[in-house]
């Protein structure tokens, strides 16, 4: 905003400059809400209580998960997490371990007992563990919990609206209130969740334009870390065992850990969202969704505290009173960097006002539901109408948040929002979750003994916290902050007095007191687990009859340990356990605890599941996998806005080769992610798992191709400085071999990409079952967007992060499928024994798939063809600055291949060692031969969250990489080589118009091309059967170029389109006989003996090739660049042999030692021309 001058209310008014486009995004907010609730609450109305409570248990995970962070986060982090880095440090941030280590205790401890009871108040699990007094005890606390909770999260937003417009906090609170009245009253948990969702995208959306302005404002993110390492903020963790200290990493991790069990365990309103889930495995996602979005909201918030210290480091706007309340910091913030811009500030106040409506839509949903479950049915012997209960919960919803409003007026007294918050809630949680625990994790407590424990927790814990907030309102606990300054300030202020240094605590306070306030959970647990405990204890030395809880009632950790209860039928059974007893029937939905016979053990032993159920079992991709896939493809996209607009691309240079500066590194990963793509990934394994490990002894090719392209075809192309590989081309022949080499790469990136598309959809169905089309059409998207927007320098750094996740995924496969398969030695010993181990054949005939010579020789001309003299892979190169780093990075590539290769071919002995004894393909478990890895995913994988998610989004990743490279590579080639050379010069404008159609159109073709690909055999050979079709008659115009200094332009235009048909008719003839079945390569043994599963069997014709198809067409794939290379350079040396040799006057187009021979027989001839005269 520049600098600030003037009186310091001035500027407060200046600040308040709300404008009406502002208003009109935080009205049209509200509205939004609105109709969200009459489209639920009348056009999708609610039949039935469970719909309005629960939203008929069948919402989905991901609404729901986005609900619960919404919820429960609301404007009290957004405005006091920045408020807390600000005056204490990051310390704080350490909570977030807390977070994780809930996520793991609700999971296996807490949500599985709630969820299979199938209640719709958690509390109804008081009444069926103890009685009904424990129940009511439970909601009482919840709804104290509520009516102290509920006016601080109303508060909030308002105080945030108050410094923005000047409006008076109380003017704005009841009309938020109203809006939210209505659409909870109106659509229930439907409404409440939904709108939670559009309230949590303003939120992050809100957050992340104050980051991003904020950080741009204040000169970056090192401006930003510098100044608040410099003041002391950002530190390490407190090691300090002093319960009195503030905030330690024992506070924070264990005391932490409790507070976040009592507000999302055993908390109604958040329960109630995890038993709107259809199934337990759907809420334990939940969970773990929850912890990442939390987690993920608190950085964003902790950074906008460094911010706010970052921008004010120098004129604190607390001690000038330019902001009124601590809490008003990161409005202020707002106002300051986003002020002058129309429609921002609306957009970050809406974000508040989201997250305070959702929490306050939450509440009061959940509240009706306690009021009607807990206060009402247990009382009242008459039956609820569906209209009646309807009206119940309305009106609950209507009272309460009356009743909030109006406690709006002594929230606004008290101190800061955060500790007040957690501080409240302590009170009257930490004896709740004390009872509930004691309810799950004591089977010895009874009812009594839970009732007062929780009593007297309750009462400890009043007067703790209580006493506590009362000592600080009355300044006798001032805890120290971090150093602030008003040495900057261009502005004028009245002067006040703050304490910096040390804690100041008054003689007269309990040191009780001063314990740290995230402490208060765990002990109000403590004590009522504890009273609770004694009294049992003492209850049953007198004698009390005590009758164990049934299993179902406790953790599933202790159902193995304890005996099961009489039967529910039996009259003690419901006097200790309440009326409930379809909750915990020996024939209940919930837990069957009907033992198994051993005759019905053996039946069902011997039933099969037939291959179509054992393949839909494989395919649980959870919510979690689709998280990080869907996370992989946002970074990508968040990848190609920089480059295409924070780091704007100011040339065709830039967008095309990086501006020429690339770094070494970043380009030997994007080579590497970029040329293997999901390709190798997935056609590598299939290929040892069929044929052997023959095919990993390409990498002799691939040694040979990097010697001869350092020493040769590198040094050229580098020191001509060319944007497009063909340039050279022209310079060495004419443009009609500019224009052929340019066509030729084009039509191998129309038959590759498709295919490069096609793979990882493959691996995306067999994992998932989604259909092939409909991911290849989101994924090309994704892709079109970054490439088109970033240019060459977004395609390099997703290929850095893709490789990353590439390599990550497939060492997860192969250590825990190794140790499934009894290690490296049963590994080796299987493929041993059926000669998948072995050495390529040392024959002589060419029809042999995989020989010694055509793994050498033959997949060197193959790599030539594909790195060489391939403009994706040259732009790369020719993007490094020096030679020296070109020549590195075809090194760094080289090993880069080779590890890739090696682990993805013990990839394919591992899927035999897994399957030996039921293979896959034959029993059609793997539908495609290319789908043995996802399957070998699945199968070790599957039961480990995100584990499938990391390796798809691996597989798409090299995929997405090598797919980016080749439009941006075909970009380059339509600029330099199809209209430069024949149409007037475009402005830069034009041209970055043209480059990004390209890019859009060929994505669009390459997605209706995966329609044909899929007709087609294994991809593999597959590929490097069309790929050498186009490149080896390249490769041969190269080479002659390079090598041959007589050749001329005629010659090679002639020899490279004889052989190119020469290729295209040899690669199609192939593939055609192979679709037709009259040509099978030896494969490997397989068997299916010993399938557990019922599967049709397959009948394999044996086809005698020898007799049906010619020789030519069964020559090995590993040839067919080979072929087309030679026959490019015989046919150019034929027509050329009559010609007067002519050799180019420019040696730089030649290999480094033919230079010299030219240079040498250049000096002869004038010496002998000399002699002559």
């Amino acid at each position: 905003m520049g600098e600030m001058q003037g009186e310091v209310s001035e500027l407060t008014h200046f600040m308040q400059r709300f404008s009406w486009v502002d208003y009109v995004v935080f009205v049209f907010m509200l509205a939004i809400s609105a109709v969200v609730g009459v489209y639920w609450g009348f056009m999708k109305k609610q039949t039935t209580q469970a719909d309005y409570l629960l939203g008929g248990r069948n919402m989905k995970v991901i609404p729901v998960s986005m609900s619960l962070v919404a919820s429960f986060v609301s404007g009290i982090t957004l405005l006091g997490s920045p408020t807390e880095v600000y005056m204490h440090g990051t310390q704080y941030a350490f909570i977030m371990g807390a977070i994780f280590l809930m996520s793991v205790i609700m999971t296996q401890v807490y949500l599985p007992v709630f969820y299979e009871l199938k209640i719709t108040s958690n509390y109804e699990y008081l009444s069926i563990r103890f009685d009904n007094r424990v129940r009511l005890f439970g909601s009482i606390l919840f709804a104290f919990t509520l009516i102290g909770w509920l006016p601080i999260v109303i508060y909030v937003p308002a105080l945030a609206f108050n410094q923005v417009t000047g409006v008076d906090i109380h003017v704005i609170t009841p009309i938020v209130c109203l809006v939210c009245i209505f659409y909870t009253s109106a659509g229930g948990l439907q409404a409440v969740v939904w709108t939670d969702v559009i309230q949590i995208t303003a939120m992050f959306g809100a957050m992340a334009l104050v980051a991003i302005k904020g950080t741009i404002d204040v000169g970056g993110i090192g401006v930003v870390f510098q100044r608040n390492m410099d003041s002391g903020r950002i530190e390490m963790p407190n090691w300090d065992p002093n319960p009195l200290t503030r905030h330690t990493i024992w506070s924070l991790v264990v005391g932490g850990t409790i507070y976040w069990l009592q507000a999302n365990a055993v908390n109604q309103t958040m329960i109630q969202r995890y038993l709107s889930l259809p199934t337990l495995r759907g809420a334990k996602w939940a969970v773990f969704l929850f912890c990442i979005g939390i987690s993920f909201l608190y950085c964003f918030c902790l950074y906008c505290g460094l911010l706010i210290y970052a921008r004010f480091y120098d004129c604190d706007p607390l001690q000038t009173k330019l902001a009124k309340a601590k809490d008003q910091l990161l409005p202020l913030l707002v106002m300051d960097v986003l002020g002058e811009i129309p429609g921002l500030p609306g957009v970050f106040i809406a974000g508040i006002f989201s997250a305070a409506l959702s929490s306050l839509s939450t509440s009061l949903n959940s509240m009706s539901a306690v009021v009607l479950e807990d206060f009402y049915k247990p009382f009242f012997k008459k039956p609820l109408t569906d209209r009646q209960a309807s009206w119940i919960m309305k009106g609950v919803v209507v009272i309460l948040g009356t009743l909030c409003v109006a406690l709006v007026f002594i929230v606004e007294k008290m101190g800061t929002i955060l500790q007040l918050t957690m501080t409240l809630e302590s009170m009257t949680m930490g004896p709740q979750l004390g009872v509930f625990t004691m309810g799950i994790l004591m089977p010895w407590v009874d009812a009594t003994g839970a009732l007062i424990g929780g009593v007297s927790g309750l009462a400890v814990m009043s007067w703790w916290c209580l006493t506590s907030q009362l000592a600080i309102a009355r300044g006798q606990i001032v805890h120290s902050h971090k150093s602030l300054s008003t040495a900057g300030c261009t502005y004028n202020f009245t002067a006040v007095e703050d304490v910096v240094e040390e804690s100041v605590f008054s003689e007269e306070v309990n040191p009780v007191l001063r314990v740290s306030y995230m402490w208060y959970t765990l002990a109000g647990m403590m004590v009522s687990i504890c009273v609770g405990a004694i009294v049992s204890r003492i209850n049953r030395a007198r004698g009390t009859p005590h009758l164990p809880p049934a299993p179902c009632l406790l953790a599933p950790q202790l159902r193995r340990l304890y005996k099961e209860p009489p039967h529910p039928t039996d009259d003690p059974f419901i006097s200790a356990y309440g009326q409930n007893k379809e909750a915990c029937h020996v024939n209940s939905t919930s837990i069957s605890m009907k033992p198994i016979t051993e005759s019905e053990e053996i039946k069902m032993s011997e039933e099969k599941l037939h291959v179509s159920a054992v393949r839909l079992s494989l395919q649980h991709f959870g919510w979690f996998d689709y998280v990080l896939f869907v996370l992989m493809l946002t970074v990508c996209g968040g990848i190609g806005v920089f480059f295409g607009f924070v780091k704007k691309q100011s040339s065709t240079q830039d967008y095309l080769m990086g501006g020429r500066n690339m770094k070494l590194l970043p380009v030997c990963f994007s080579l590497v992610a970029s040329f293997i793509s999901g390709i190798s990934l997935l056609g590598i394994p299939t290929e040892l798992y069929i044929y052997g490990t023959a095919y990993v002894f390409t990498l002799i090719g691939t040694l040979l191709m990097s010697i001869i392209f350092t020493y040769t075809f590198l040094p050229i192309l580098h020191d001509l400085g060319l944007t497009s590989a063909y340039e050279y081309l022209e310079l060495r022949y004419d443009k009609r071999l500019r224009v052929f080499g340019s066509v030729l790469f084009s039509v191998y990136l129309m038959a590759w990409l498709p295919i490069v598309i096609y793979v990882p959809a493959l691996a995306f169905n067999q994992v998932t079952g989604v259909n092939i089309h409909i991911t290849t059409s989101i994924v090309c998207f994704v892709c079109i967007f970054y490439t088109s927007l970033g240019g060459l320098k977004a395609v390099v750094w997703t290929d850095v992060i893709q490789t990353i996740v590439m390599v990550g995924a497939m060492i997860l496969v192969i250590i825990k499928g190794t140790i499934i398969a009894g290690g490296f030695g049963e590994v080796f010993r299987e493929n041993w024994n059926t000669g998948r181990i072995e050495i390529p054949p040392v024959t002589l005939d060419l029809t042999v798939r995989h020989t010694i010579w055509s793994v050498s020789i033959g997949s060197t001309f193959y790599w030539i063809g594909n790195v060489a003299v391939n403009q994706s892979m040259l732009q790369r190169f020719l993007a490094l600055a020096e030679l020296k780093s070109s020549k590195r990075a075809i090194w760094g590539f080289f090993g880069g291949v080779m590890f890739i290769v090696i682990i993805c071919g013990y990839s394919g002995l591992l899927a035999y060692a897994k399957y030996h004894e039921c293979d896959p393909l034959d029993s059609r478990l793997a539908l495609a031969k290319d789908q043995l890895l996802p399957l070998l995913v699945m199968d070790v994988l599957g039961d480990w969250p995100g584990m499938p998610g990391i390796f798809v989004a691996g597989v798409f990743s090299a995929s997405l990489s090598s797919l980016s490279t080749g439009l941006n590579s075909m970009a380059a080639v339509v600029l330099e080589d199809f209209w430069k050379p024949f149409f007037r010069p475009l402005t830069h404008r034009q041209t970055q118009i043209m480059i990004r159609s390209v890019v859009v159109i060929l994505g669009v073709i390459c997605v209706g091309l995966v329609y044909v690909v899929e007709m087609l055999g294994s991809v593999l050979q597959l590929t490097m059967s069309l790929s050498s079709a186009s490149m080896g008659p390249l490769a041969g115009v190269f080479v002659m170029g390079i090598f041959l200094p007589f050749i001329d332009g005629t010659s090679a235009l002639s020899g490279g389109i004889i052989g190119l048909l020469s290729a295209w008719w040899l690669a199609a003839q192939s593939q055609l006989v192979q679709a037709r079945g009259l040509m099978q390569s030896s494969e490997k043994p397989r068997f299916t003996q010993n399938c557990t599963y019922e599967f049709d069997e397959i009948v394999h014709n044996v086809v005698d090739a020898e007799s049906e198809v010619p020789y030519l067409y069964r020559i090995s794939f590993m040839w067919f660049t080979a072929f087309g290379c030679m026959v490019t350079v015989g046919i150019a040396c034929i027509v050329n042999f009559r010609k007067t040799a002519k050799v180019h006057n420019d040696h730089r187009l030649f290999a480094p030692f033919i230079r010299k021979w030219l240079e040498k027989d250049k000096v002869n001839q004038m010496y002998l021309k000399n002699i002559q005269k």
